[in-house]
């Protein structure tokens, strides 16, 4: 999986998968994802919302 994907998808309105959420968390805690990009995925999420499935994937991450 690639962040920039997952950042672009959200950024465009789209869904994400619970496997591109858990991803995105796992790596960026491993350091895999660097702060700008987790940045930019957050500005989107706030930009253009999530659904309550995406909520209920990232609250149990």
């Amino acid at each position: 999986m690639n962040a920039l994907e997952v950042i672009s998808r959200k950024r465009d309105g789209g869904e994400h998968t619970s496997e591109e959420i858990d991803w995105l968390l796992g790596a960026y805690l491993l350091g895999d994802v660097p702060d700008y990009q987790m940045a930019a995925w957050l500005m989107a999420v706030c930009i253009r919302g999530m659904t309550r499935i995406e909520t209920l994937t990232l609250t149990q991450a």
